[in-house]
């Protein structure tokens, strides 16, 4: 067990995995014929700071949803499965942020992680976030997310993707595992007030009824 955990915990492991992981999304998101529904252009926040947020479930294919012009950081937490998603995200530009949006995030980082959030928007650029990660409840928003909107005073962006081939892991957040040679949709939300971050969670799942609705009737 001691060796099992040891060898996880590799950094050779964990930067092969990564690659591999990094190298599976491309696949899929190059196999896939996709489809978008945009209330908001992403494009035209290139330079501006703001929260991009998502459901942790739907995280594979995300990379895929923000344009690489727009400099992006994402909020990752610090549990044992954090240091692999940062790789991931890094071979698709993103930037990390390490520490806790989450009920807990006082004890799992959430100082540097807001020393980490204001740097990002001293640098103009848009910090992502799953506001049910890291351990949920699932499609929850955190009191703790509103919050940090309402203290950066950013302006929340909803995305989501869908897809017509996929498999439903059996994990807390229901995690979509995209397939290739299939049908897919991004979905980018309109931006939401800091001072409506309060209705985030209702506009997160309405825009993911919309893009799994939509992938039907491709």
């Amino acid at each position: 067990m001691k060796l099992s955990k040891r060898i996880l915990k590799s950094k050779f492991i964990i930067s092969l995995g990564a690659w591999l992981i990094a190298a599976y999304i491309r696949f899929v998101g190059i196999t896939t014929k996709w489809h978008r529904i945009e209330h908001t252009n992403l494009e035209e926040w290139r330079g501006k700071a703001f929260l991009l947020a998502f459901w942790h479930g739907r995280l594979l294919m995300i990379p895929y949803c923000t344009p690489r012009k727009v400099k992006a950081n994402i909020l990752i937490s610090n549990h044992s499965d954090g240091e692999i998603i940062a790789q991931v995200q890094e071979h698709f530009g993103f930037g990390s942020i390490r520490g806790s949006s989450g009920k807990n995030g006082k004890q799992k980082g959430g100082s540097e992680a807001i020393r980490g959030m204001i740097a990002a928007k001293e640098r103009k650029e848009a910090i992502v976030i799953t506001p049910d990660g890291p351990r949920g409840p699932a499609k929850k928003v955190s009191a703790t997310t509103v919050k940090i909107a309402k203290m950066l005073d950013l302006p929340i962006i909803p995305v989501t993707f869908s897809v017509s081939r996929c498999k439903i892991a059996k994990s807390w957040d229901s995690f979509m595992i995209a397939k290739p040679f299939g049908k897919g949709v991004y979905a980018v939300g309109e931006p939401i007030l800091p001072e409506n971050a309060h209705e985030l969670e209702a506009i997160m799942n309405k825009l993911t009824e919309e893009a799994d609705f939509a992938v039907k009737t491709l």
